[in-house]
């Protein structure tokens, strides 16, 4: 008998391509390194509802006397997912999740203490505390053997190469057998097809069916399975959960380029290492992440890897971080807290897991953003709809354009995202 599993959402985002445009003809991101002070990490705007202070992690808020004890309780709870306080928020959450009563009130937390066990990969703990049904993809999950991460002596591959969209391509080992894969954050879970899964040996049990929502409106078929061994870089992750999708779902036709999706190492394996990528160089490091004392976290996960941004005057943003997208891009909730003066409506072929849909989007001209000591200046962003996420609004994306030129660095375990680091 299949199981029919709830529905997911996977941002796999795979690229966002102007149609007046095919490439950019001078670089549009410009970085440069600050030398004047950056002024913290602080929210300028006032907002009407108590609400809108939450979806923009404004904690000045919890100065006020007269917000209720709910929505005093979520907004420390969202202080403590931004300083990556991660095991306080799990404990409060799972308190809470015992005194609460009211079913919407419970409902809501125990979805967030669903999501936040699961990011850290501790799915038999949140089925046995939230008692989830077997067809539940987190009991799916809880099912496959544990997953375990360990170092190698030699890497299997240091090489850092590119597709033709610029998504950061890695060599890694399945099994013993080789393959290309793209490095993305933006994507919940490692992919596979079906065809490459069988090939390399993935595990993949009866039943595990998921419907799939992407970044166009077209919805997928799917289900999960497990690798046995995957290397890559200095790390070996045996028990590695991977999405498998239909061969012709990951095949996408753009002008006279097909674009193969077929192999992505996703958030899921990732988020457990320290990820170092080189263009310069063309090298590539992954290994496991050594806790390291960090004076100021600006890397935090709810409901998707974000960033801590500001504008040129301070105002605090939350961006994602996308590895899978050619393109860094800003939200519809930005412009509520920033101005730009030139805004003009361009046509965008939006491609992703399904297909390529067009849409028709805002453009902002010059915007320049900070980032823990550098200037991010874009010549032009794209404005895209906020994605309907329970917890808190996103001001933009940060794609693999940020990589031209640069190294990065993604250490999610020290809560650290770095450009440029001084060894």
């Amino acid at each position: 008998m299949k199981k029919h599993l709830l529905p997911l959402l996977l941002l796999i985002t795979l690229f966002a391509c102007n149609s007046s445009k095919s490439t950019h003809e001078t670089p549009n991101l410009t970085i440069e390194k600050l030398s004047e002070k950056v002024p913290p990490w602080q929210n300028l705007k006032e907002y009407d509802e108590i609400v809108d202070y939450m979806k923009n992690l404004d904690f000045k808020v919890l100065e006020s006397d007269s917000l209720g004890p709910h929505s005093r309780l979520i907004m420390e709870l969202l202080w403590h997912a931004v300083e990556g306080e991660v095991d306080p928020l799990i404990e409060k959450l799972k308190a809470v999740s015992d005194t609460v009563t009211a079913e919407d009130k419970l409902g809501f937390y125990r979805y967030l203490l669903s999501q936040q066990l699961s990011n850290e990969g501790r799915y038999q703990e949140a089925v046995d505390l939230l008692g989830l049904s077997e067809n539940h993809l987190i009991s799916v999950l809880a099912s496959f053997p544990d997953e375990e991460f360990s170092s190698i002596s030699e890497p299997i591959d240091d090489r850092l190469r590119f597709s033709d969209f610029g998504h950061a391509v890695a060599t890694v080992e399945i099994n013993g057998d080789t393959l290309s894969m793209w490095l993305d954050t933006g994507a919940d879970y490692t992919l596979l097809s079906v065809s490459k899964a069988r090939k390399f040996g993935v595990i993949m049990p009866d039943g595990n069916d998921l419907s799939i929502g992407t970044v166009t409106s077209i919805e997928v078929q799917a289900g999960m399975g497990y690798i046995p061994e995957l290397k890559i870089g200095n790390v070996s992750i045996r028990n590695h959960p991977v999405l498998i999708m239909d061969d012709k779902d990951l095949l996408v036709d753009l002008d006279s380029i097909q674009i193969d999706f077929s192999a992505i190492i996703g958030w899921s394996a990732l988020r457990k290492m320290q990820v170092s990528l080189d263009e310069p160089n063309l090298k590539y490091e992954t290994k496991l992440s050594q806790a390291r004392a960090i004076s100021a976290k600006n890397f935090f996960w709810f409901g998707y890897p974000a960033l801590k941004l500001q504008t040129e005057s301070g105002q605090s943003l939350a961006f994602g971080l996308d590895t899978g997208m050619e393109d860094s891009e800003l939200k519809t909730n930005i412009l509520t807290k920033a101005d730009f003066p030139q805004i003009r409506t361009d046509s965008v072929g939006i491609g992703g897991v399904g297909g390529i849909e067009k849409q028709f989007l805002q453009i902002v001209d010059s915007v320049s953003l900070t980032l823990d000591g550098y200037r991010l200046k874009f010549k032009a962003m794209e404005v895209h709809i906020n994605l309907d996420f329970p917890f808190i609004y996103q001001d933009g994306t940060l794609g693999i354009d940020l990589l031209k030129s640069n190294k990065l660095v993604i250490d999610y375990p020290n809560r650290e995202f770095r450009i440029n680091p001084e060894e």
